[in-house]
């Protein structure tokens, strides 16, 4: 699995985030977790609602998103902050 240098935590998981994410914590946060070979994806319930109106990670919810990348431990902060988390399974990544 591919690794990220945190400033904060040093060197974990690739975790896929929107910018939204990135920036602020959320109280409803959407999770893919990591697979084989794949890190985890979190995002925020405004790209939720893009990503639905776009029927799908496209350009328009994908520039709602902005993704940037963090690492497992922030992935940790931002569920551990959370109000409620959905975890998703098979949704593809922006790249997909």
């Amino acid at each position: 699995m591919e690794q990220v240098n945190c400033n904060k935590h040093g060197k974990h998981d690739l975790v896929l985030c929107c910018q939204h994410l990135v920036k602020e914590l959320k109280k409803e946060v959407y999770l893919v977790p990591s697979e084989p070979n794949e890190g985890a994806q979190v995002w925020c319930e405004v790209c939720e609602t893009a990503r639905i109106k776009d029927k799908g990670w496209y350009d328009y919810a994908d520039s709602i998103a902005s993704w940037g990348v963090i690492c497992s431990k922030c992935l940790d902060e931002i569920t551990d902050n959370a109000n409620e988390i959905i975890e998703l399974e098979g949704i593809p990544t922006p790249d997909e």
